[in-house]
Parts: structure tokens; sequence; C-alpha cells
């Protein structure tokens, strides 16, 4: 009974530590938002930035976690915790749903890229060709 009183002692700074958790998690969820929209945009420099800063958010979190989950099991009745604990639980399953909504846009981007660099490949060799090919009016002796 003496580390639940020491912990309800110090629940003040696990609620900081909840509410600093819940406010990363806003954070990625409006970066999960902002990869949406680059990711319609075709905007692949705002991607690699958005990605980059959820990278670092997430191992705050993983800090987070570790800390909360070693006084979770103390705290469970005290109704400050739930709340922040149900505000968690709710913009990490939000952030969820929009990182598979942008995982499909993802993927058929790199589906549209992939398409548009075979194009460029065969337009190309065509232009290739067709600077080789005599009596066009142009011949040259270098493929770009």
């Amino acid at each position: 009974m003496a580390d639940y009183e020491k912990v309800l002692k110090n629940s003040e700074s696990v609620v900081d530590i909840l509410s600093a958790q819940c406010e990363d998690l806003e954070s990625l969820l409006v970066l999960a938002r902002e990869e949406a929209e680059a990711v319609k945009k075709n905007d692949f420099l705002s991607l690699v930035d958005i990605v980059s800063e959820r990278a670092r958010i997430g191992e705050r979190l993983e800090t987070f976690q570790r800390q909360t989950t070693e006084l979770k099991h103390c705290l469970t009745g005290d109704a400050q915790f739930k709340s922040i604990a149900d505000r968690v639980i709710e913009v990490a399953r939000l952030t969820i749903e929009q990182d598979k909504a942008t995982a499909a846009e993802l993927a058929d981007f790199q589906a549209d890229a992939s398409e548009q660099i075979g194009q460029l490949g065969k337009g190309k060799k065509s232009i290739g060709k067709y600077l080789m090919t005599d009596g066009k009016g142009l011949v040259c002796d270098k493929i770009l």
C-alpha cells in the first residue's frame, strides 16, 4: 500500500505525463491529416518532413508509454486519469484511421509515380530513335 500512496502523492506528475502524451497524440493526428493533404498534392518534400516529425513524436510517445504503464494499475480509480486516458485512446484511434486512409492514397501515389517514370523512359527512347532517323530534318549524334 505504501507504493500506492507514493503514486497518489505524485499523481499530478503522472497527469502531466498523460497530458503531454495526449498533446503529442493530437500533434500526430494533425500531422497525419497534413500527410494526407501532401499526398493529394503530390508534395514529396512535405511528406519527408512530416514523416520525420512523426517519427520524433513517436519516440517521445514510447517513453511516455513506459512511464505510464508502470503506474497505470495504481491510478485506474482516479477520474482525471481516466478522462485523459480516454482522450488518449480516442486520439490514437483517429490517428490510426487517418493513417489507413493515407496509406491507401500513398499506394495510389506510388503507382502513379511508377507509371509516369515508365512513360518518361518510353518517351526518352522514342525521342532517341527519332533523332537518329535520317530524313527527319534533325539528326543528332548524341542521345540526351
